[in-house]
């Protein structure tokens, strides 16, 4: 079983798809955005505004990233939801899930309406983006790629799926793919 890293779009279902993996696989699921999440917690902040102070300082990306890198030092096959994953983690097979942000901004103003503290899924789209524009130009200036025009072994756009017709098409190319 090889390792696989799962990046993607903010509400692409990319953590839900890797922990339903991983279960189907019966492999380890790490997740950086957790990891992230939890981190901005601590600090009494959302995700974006977590963001935004890794513009100026990023010891936060440091920190996931050091520990990504460390992964697979420790551990032969899991899957990882991380936006540098194929980065970080280059012998993995690289997933990238888009959704259209509309459908996005829905999916996380329903399921973390308390954390990410917007208004309306209007709002959210508006966040989305330049979540999306803070990502890159963090990730440029750190490590000069940008996960939204990397290269990747599958792309799948989850708009119009669900987490399960999602796994089934990772499933399926790992299977046409002899990694499986």
């Amino acid at each position: 079983m090889p390792i696989i890293s799962i990046g993607g779009k903010p509400g692409s279902g990319k953590s839900s798809i890797g922990k339903l993996l991983a279960q189907k696989l019966n492999i380890t699921f790490f997740s950086m955005g957790a990891i992230r999440r939890a981190y901005a917690q601590e600090h009494n902040m959302t995700i974006n505004e977590l963001n935004e102070e890794s513009v100026k300082d990023a010891r936060s990306d440091i920190l996931v990233d050091e520990y990504q890198k460390k992964l697979p030092l420790k551990h032969k096959e899991f899957i990882i939801d991380s936006r540098l994953g194929y980065f970080f983690i280059p012998q993995s097979v690289k997933v990238f899930v888009d959704v259209k942000r509309a459908v996005a901004a829905k999916r996380i103003f329903e399921q973390h309406r308390v954390t990410e503290q917007w208004k309306n899924v209007e709002e959210g789209e508006q966040e989305l983006l330049k979540r999306e524009q803070n990502d890159s130009k963090r990730y440029i200036a750190l490590y000069n790629t940008d996960p939204n025009t990397a290269n990747y072994d599958l792309v799948i756009d989850s708009t119009n799926m669900t987490i399960e017709e999602s796994v089934e098409k990772i499933l399926a190319f790992l299977k046409t793919h002899n990694q499986r």
